[in-house]
């Protein structure tokens, strides 16, 4: 009976080791595949002039976003105000949990968060974008998804330097830009304002540091956008 143990020990020994390993390898194997799949979203919201009046199409677009997005991904908004961006600028951040229940609950308390912003929000004389571009790339950098945007609502990019960010060395790789026009343009002043100087600075300095670049003014056609992202 002894030598017999010593026999079956070993090989059953083995045999769980080997359950083990491959029950591992595959868990590991499905969170690459979870944060190569997942999203994550940084939302800047302009508060200065006349935006506020535009944000409740920013806010639909935001509750549309956050319905759709699934367990695993994240999601952060924040404000542009006439301070210096910081972490008070954030009206809502949160990663998703992998468990549904836990995650729908996450995405109520965000869209309720961002809800409760627009209706009572003022107005701002100024923008920090560029403390704000700086911050947005650096809470994604340390987000393990595969598809990272920074989104944001104003039409300020024209008159707003790219030096700040451009001297701060920040890098856009795997990252996409997404501005998204506040007032409605025609199709004749949407032309225009893609060819705006300082615009066009902005696409080339996040190109030129391995991101890539959008420009919406059309937020009614949610379902197009949504992939893109």
């Amino acid at each position: 009976m002894e030598v017999l143990l010593k026999i079956i020990n070993p090989m059953m020994i083995n045999k769980t080791l080997g359950i083990f390993i491959v029950v591992v390898s595959f868990l590991m194997i499905g969170c690459g595949g979870l944060e190569r799949n997942s999203k994550a979203t940084y939302f800047l919201l302009d508060t200065s002039g006349s935006y506020p009046d535009e944000l409740k199409k920013a806010q639909s677009f935001i509750n549309y976003l956050i319905a759709n997005y699934k367990p695993n991904d994240s999601f952060s908004v924040a404000r542009l105000d006439s301070s210096l961006f910081s972490e008070q600028d954030v009206v809502a951040s949160a990663d998703f949990a992998f468990r549904p229940s836990l995650a729908n609950s996450q995405k109520r308390v965000v869209a309720d968060a961002v809800n409760t912003f627009v209706k009572t929000v003022d107005n701002s004389a100024y923008s920090d974008v560029g403390g704000a571009f700086i911050y947005a790339v650096e809470h994604l950098r340390l987000a393990p998804s595969g598809h990272k945007t920074i989104m944001i609502f104003t039409d300020l990019f024209d008159s707003v330097p790219v030096e700040l960010v451009e001297d701060s060395k920040v890098d856009f790789t795997g990252i996409k830009v997404v501005t998204i026009s506040a007032p409605d343009y025609s199709q004749e002043q949407q032309k225009s304002y893609r060819l705006l100087q300082g615009l066009t600075a902005w696409e080339q300095l996040v190109k030129s540091r391995g991101g890539t670049w959008q420009v919406v003014f059309d937020l009614s056609e949610k379902e197009k956008l949504l992939p893109s992202i």
